[in-house]
């Protein structure tokens, strides 16, 4: 129980640095969408009054999310790439999910 206060400020410092860098990532991708909006005006987005301010909304409580469980998410795409992985491998573990899709599309 010593190293409590310091196992808590490398979550913190960790939850910063997330929340941070998620939040920069979406202001860069929606700074370049608008920059691109620009350059290519004959393409124009369906909705053009959606409110900028829900877009910060949903960005900030994702954000906020993920800074709280930042040490899960790695482990949470690696499970997930890892879950796909063996459904390759091994599709009667899945009950031959993937069969039904390929008999469907006219594969077989």
């Amino acid at each position: 129980m010593e190293n409590i206060r310091v196992i808590g400020i490398v979550y913190l410092i960790g939850a910063i640095i997330t929340f941070i860098g998620l939040f920069a990532f979406f202001m860069w991708a929606a700074k370049a969408d608008d920059k691109e909006q620009e350059l290519y005006p004959e393409y124009p987005i369906e909705d053009e009054n959606e409110p900028f301010s829900l877009y910060i909304t949903v960005v900030f409580i994702i954000s906020i999310m993920t800074a709280i469980i930042w040490w899960g998410v790695p482990l949470l795409l690696g499970g997930l790439l890892l879950y796909d992985k063996i459904t390759q491998e091994y599709p009667q573990l899945m009950g031959g999910m993937n069969d039904t899709e390929e008999k469907e599309n006219g594969k077989e």
